[in-house]
């Protein structure tokens, strides 16, 4: 890609490249921008005694101004580089080295990490992890993992499993999806003598996609293969320096073509080894644990390599990250001032990333802890983030009808859209225009649970009416709200009673009545399982 390019002769010429100091006209420290995407805010100190200088015996107030300064805004600050500049430091074999060294003696303990063995089973056992982590906490997937392990142990196991068994123990991950297309993907594979080996074969199995085959690929079958997850692009955008959006087509492409270079580079032109997958964990492992949304620069084992560092380092010491005369790069968006603040401390010029004009082997000096704060803010602007869209907000009326023995009238929601063909109590969407009020909630509780019961009498010969039109409405028990992707859902869980029911079902083959044992082994959502909850409750 033009954007891209990794040939020698273009990294020379940038290498060339120099920028103008400019000294910023007044030295007052402005306020740092709000990042709601981050955990926490920089820290002020580094993360280890081991990652600084030892603090001399006066040190500099923090950056953090006192309620009475008066702030001003700063004139936007040129970031201008060539495309060039975006070619990636960590093709560097020392760095590679530096990154692989880290990660083998820092890398949490996983049951589906083990010794590189290329076999049927291992890549079951990765291709059910990495599915499993997809924004799952990795605590979470071992407790997950190792029991569907236990219950489901190869791939054949899964492919003959009944569809609820395997929505069963996936309960509590939520995206319900992607057990119904495992399971699917089981049957695929097994019927074609196991999961394939390259990416080429692995995109075509059902909810197998470019990430999960390339991690696959790499981690169990040792092929050069780039395995880019959200982890990774952050990454990479950082030690290349993109200011722009990962998740725009031009600058994901631009990251997988970096990163398949990369692990080439790693591979070392061996067709099958480890370290193509000790490489794609090593990045995956530093994006989770020290490259987060509010960086750990002070701990990061390759900041030798990374564009996004030196650029912090360069503005703590008054620097310009605007390169003269050169073309621009076409892939990062314009870069605006958010009141970084910089310290100011020589006149002379210096590079925007000083190790083009210096050996591999030699660093920016450890920083203190300002500068590090400084840096650390800078890299929590990378890569460039998407204002988030509003979340939509919803009610809905579940209503939870008794009859007599304890049974429950339960059903299945439809074989397509979000939690699909998961069992729940009768639900009825509230109207975004409703007032939700306890008294409205009842009156429309009441009106949906009527037209149930008129629905399945229906059914019932002439003479034999049943009498779940009468149920009685014992209350509301609460509200429980629940989080999705994309949507804010609070659940007005309400309590019916009826006198009798027709044994034979409601009147709808995805409806029946269960007892509470029943029910406490069906697959429902978390958030019904939550309601469901509260209905146990008003039991005793």
């Amino acid at each position: 890609m033009a954007q891209l390019p990794i040939r020698q002769s273009r990294r020379v010429a940038a290498q060339k490249a120099t920028l103008k100091l400019q000294r910023r006209d007044d030295a007052s420290d402005t306020d740092h921008a709000d990042d709601t995407d981050d955990a926490s805010p920089p820290t002020s100190q580094p993360s280890s005694p081991d990652d600084s200088p030892k603090p001399t015996k006066r040190r500099k107030p923090p950056l953090k101004p006192s309620a009475s300064t008066n702030l001003t805004p700063t004139t936007p600050t040129p970031r201008t580089h060539p495309p060039t500049y975006h070619h990636p430091p960590l093709l560097t074999a020392s760095h590679q080295t530096a990154l692989l060294t880290w990660y083998s003696t820092t890398t949490r303990p996983m049951p589906w990490r083990q010794p590189f063995s290329p076999s049927q089973q291992r890549a079951y056992e990765v291709w059910i992890s990495e599915i499993m982590l997809q924004q799952t906490r990795v605590a979470t997937v071992v407790t997950y993992w190792t029991a569907w392990m236990a219950r489901f142990p190869t791939l054949a196991a899964l492919a003959a499993a009944a569809p609820d068994d395997v929505l069963a123990a996936w309960r509590g991950l939520g995206y319900y999806s992607r057990a119904r297309r495992v399971h699917a993907a089981a049957g695929v594979c097994e019927a074609r003598g196991g999961m394939p080996g390259t990416v080429g074969e692995l995109v075509g199995v059902p909810g197998v996609g470019r990430y999960t085959a390339g991690a696959i690929a790499a981690i169990v079958f040792g092929r050069a293969e780039a395995m880019v997850d959200g982890n990774v692009e952050r990454v990479l955008a950082r030690q290349m320096g993109v200011y722009a959006h990962v998740k725009e087509r031009r600058v994901g492409e631009a990251v997988w073509e970096a990163a398949q270079a990369l692990v080439e580079s790693v591979a070392a032109g061996e067709e099958v080894s480890e370290r193509p997958g000790l490489w794609g964990q090593a990045l995956m492992e530093l994006g989770s644990t020290v490259c987060t949304p509010a960086p750990r620069c002070g701990v990061c084992p390759v900041t030798a390599s990374c564009r996004v560092y030196q650029e912090g380092y360069t503005l703590a010491m008054g620097g310009s990250l605007e390169m003269e005369d050169v073309e621009e790069c076409g892939l990062c968006a314009p870069f605006e001032d958010d009141g970084i603040p910089s310290v100011p401390k020589r006149s002379k010029q210096q590079d925007i990333s000083p190790f083009f004009a210096t050996p591999a082997n030699k660093t920016t000096p450890a920083p203190d802890a300002r500068t590090l704060e400084i840096i650390i803010s800078h890299a929590r602007r990378f890569p460039l983030k998407k204002p988030k869209k509003k979340v939509r907000e919803e009610e809905t009326l579940v209503c939870a009808i008794r009859a007599p023995g304890g049974r429950y009238l339960i059903h299945r929601r439809p074989e397509k859209g979000m939690l699909a063909g998961l069992w729940e109590f009768p639900s009825h969407l509230l109207p975004a225009s409703n007032d939700s009020a306890a008294k409205a909630r009842k009156v429309e509780a009441v009106a949906y649970v009527s037209n149930l019961a008129s629905g399945a009498e229906k059914k019932v010969a002439k003479g034999k009416r049943k009498r779940e039109a009468g149920a009685r409405h014992v209350g509301e028990l609460g509200s429980i709200p629940w989080l999705f992707s994309h949507l804010k859902l609070t659940m007005h869980v309400h309590l019916f009673e009826v006198d009798d029911v027709d044994r034979e079902g409601p009147g709808s083959p995805r409806s029946r009545w269960a007892s509470s044992e029943d029910i406490d082994k069906e697959s429902m959502g978390t958030g019904m399982r939550k309601c469901w909850t509260l209905i146990k409750e008003a039991e005793i």
